[in-house]
Order: C-alpha cells, then sequence, then structure tokens
C-alpha cells in the first residue's frame, strides 16, 4: 500500500514540476510573438519562476508527513536488483558515460550525439554544485541514524550529516529530463523516468536517504536538465548568456556558473 503511495506522490510530483516548466515555456513562446515586451510580460516571467520554485519546496514539505512509513514500507523490498538501479544515478558512473558523448563530436564525428553530452555535463555539474551545497548547509541526518527526519545539524560535511539532498537522485533526474526532452517520445520519457523513480526509491530502501529527500533531489534534476535542455526557448528580447566552468585553488576546487540576464 506505501509503496503505491510513494508511486502516486512522485508521479503528481513529477507531473506537476514538468507542467510549471511547460507553463513557463508557452508563456515564453507567446511574449515573444508580442512586439511590445511591457512590464506586465516582465511581471508574468517572474511569477512563473516563482511557481516552478514553490512547488517542490512545498511538495518536499508535505512529504515529510510520509518519511516514516515510506521508509520502514521500503526497506522491506530492497534487493539486489534495487542496488544494481542505483547506478543509473551513480555520478562516478554516469559521468565518464556523458564524458564520451560530451566529446563524440571529435572521436566519433556526431554532432547530434555531441549537443546531448554537452547539454548532459551542464546539467550534471549545475547539480553537482547543488547537492554539495546544500548537503553541507542542511546537515541533514541519514534514516539509519535513528534521530528522526527532523534532525537537521547545519553546515555540516560529514558523510552521515549527508542526507538532503541526495546526489544520486539528482543525477538520475537530470539525466532523464535531458534525454526525454531531446527524443520527445513518451515511451522514452515513461522509460527514463521510470528508472529515475527506482533510483529515488532504492536510496530510501538502503536507509540512505529520506522520501523528502527524494523529492526535493528530484525537483533539482528535473529544473536543471530542462534550463540547460530548452535554454534557447527562453531567451526573450533580453539576451541571456551563461558559462559553466571549473575552478581549483591551493585549498579547494568547485564549479563557476555565471549567468548573464
Amino acid at each position: 500500500m506505501k509503496s503505491k503511495l510513494f508511486s502516486i506522490l512522485f508521479l503528481l510530483f513529477v507531473f506537476n514540476l514538468n507542467y510549471s516548466q511547460s507553463f513557463y515555456e508557452n508563456s515564453q513562446n507567446q511574449n515573444n510573438s508580442v512586439e511590445k515586451y511591457d512590464q506586465n510580460s516582465e511581471q508574468s516571467k517572474c511569477s512563473e519562476w516563482v511557481y516552478m520554485l514553490t512547488v517542490p519546496v512545498g511538495l518536499t514539505g508535505l512529504s515529510m508527513l510520509f518519511d516514516n512509513e515510506i521508509r520502514i514500507d521500503a526497506k522491506k523490498e530492497n534487493s539486489d536488483l534495487m542496488e544494481a538501479v542505483h547506478y543509473y544515478g551513480n555520478f562516478y558512473y554516469v559521468f565518464p558515460v556523458v564524458g564520451v558523448l560530451y566529446f563524440s563530436e571529435i572521436i566519433f564525428g556526431s554532432n547530434q550525439i555531441s549537443k546531448i553530452g554537452k547539454k548532459l555535463v551542464k546539467s550534471l555539474l549545475v547539480g553537482s554544485m547543488a547537492s554539495i551545497s546544500l548537503k553541507y548547509i542542511f546537515g541533514r541526518s541519514r534514516p539509519y541514524r535513528e534521530k528522526g527526519n527532523t534532525d537537521f545539524n547545519w553546515f555540516e560535511s560529514k558523510n552521515k550529516f549527508n542526507s538532503l539532498p541526495s546526489g544520486d537522485v539528482i543525477t538520475a533526474f537530470t539525466t532523464s529530463t535531458v534525454l526525454s526532452n531531446y527524443f520527445d517520445n513518451t515511451y522514452v520519457s515513461v522509460f527514463v523516468y521510470g528508472l529515475a523513480g527506482l533510483t529515488a526509491y532504492q536510496r530510501i530502501a538502503s536507509d540512505n536517504h529520506w522520501f523528502s529527500d527524494t523529492i526535493l533531489s528530484a525537483s533539482i534534476g528535473i529544473i536543471a536538465g530542462n534550463f540547460f535542455s530548452d535554454f534557447d526557448k527562453m531567451n526573450t528580447k533580453k539576451s541571456i548568456s551563461y558559462n559553466v566552468l571549473p575552478v581549483t585553488a591551493s585549498n579547494y576546487t568547485g564549479i563557476n556558473l555565471n549567468i548573464t540576464f
């Protein structure tokens, strides 16, 4: 019963977040067709972004009510097959494959495959940056610590306090969103989002993450994937440009995302 609840909530979540993204894109297309870009258009764009960001935050808070129930149910269903699904969201397994796609224009002479790789690289790097930052800020205890789903230890870097968000779920949903947008096929979308959903369920079943962790993580992945997949569609009369660059220094390594509106 609780597994069905998980599936229904997750499907509703993905539908709502993708609907908000589609709503944003459609309104942008309408705005582009109008010669006069007035203040109302600017306010509308802002309200749509607020809606797209508040939906996952609200659902994350609501999903905390089901954390304990879904955790108990999911732990009973953990298996070797579920563990295998985990690789779909493992950054260290996915990124090398994405790297090959990124350089496919040089290796195989395929420009189309290279475009997918470039979108995936940028989306995954931004998702990873968000994951590392939020894990440190929230310091939420992992379920196996038995401290409950409201135990937050702010600004902690230890793994046992890295429950929120899930990096694997971010990777899985980012990858699925980019692939779904590129192929624009219902069967492909169902398959890749199914894999992403199973990845989220496995992270709960392995007792590494709460259900609410996976909701916020999936939202980050979907937003990042949509942003870089449909970047050209998001341009209005105000030009937008971005750069994603690695940053290294004597005492740290990171990623610099620069967006100019």
